[in-house]
């Protein structure tokens, strides 16, 4: 019963969303890591872009009532997975280093400011069932 008062809510979302700013923090954390080892590529997540292309396919939701329904629509949004991949630059050879620490610095603050602002928003999320539950609006 509370699985389905939750996926009523924006929190699977916002989950899923935590969980690519998590992954794309160990890729910033592998890039910095490496940024003056010989031949290393930087790594990045892609998620948006698949993500986009998911939305665009979506053109009809269903809504399920019974799990024994065929899932329509809101089914393959949930299913996108974030993907890891090794970004070879074009300007640089396989033995030279892609990686810039500028880059990922800013690519690391970025990421926090968007984990820190979803997990306010699932705290939120989560007072407000808290209240309904208990009958305090």
């Amino acid at each position: 019963m509370l699985d389905g008062i939750i996926n009523r809510t924006p929190i699977p979302i916002l989950h899923k969303i935590l969980n690519v700013s998590s992954k794309r923090y160990e890729a910033i954390a592998s890039n910095i890591a490496n940024v003056q080892t010989p031949g290393y590529q930087r790594k990045d997540v892609q998620f948006d872009e698949l993500l986009k292309e998911s939305i665009k396919q979506d053109s009809i939701q269903g809504l399920r009532s019974d799990p024994g329904h065929l899932p329509v629509g809101e089914h393959k949004r949930t299913s996108v997975l974030p993907a890891m991949e090794v970004l070879n630059s074009k300007e640089s050879s396989p033995q030279q280093n892609n990686v810039k620490i500028e880059k990922e610095m800013t690519d690391l603050a970025s990421n926090q400011q968007v984990y820190a602002t979803v997990a306010r928003m699932i705290a939120g999320n989560f007072k407000s069932l808290s209240a309904s539950i208990k009958g305090r609006f």
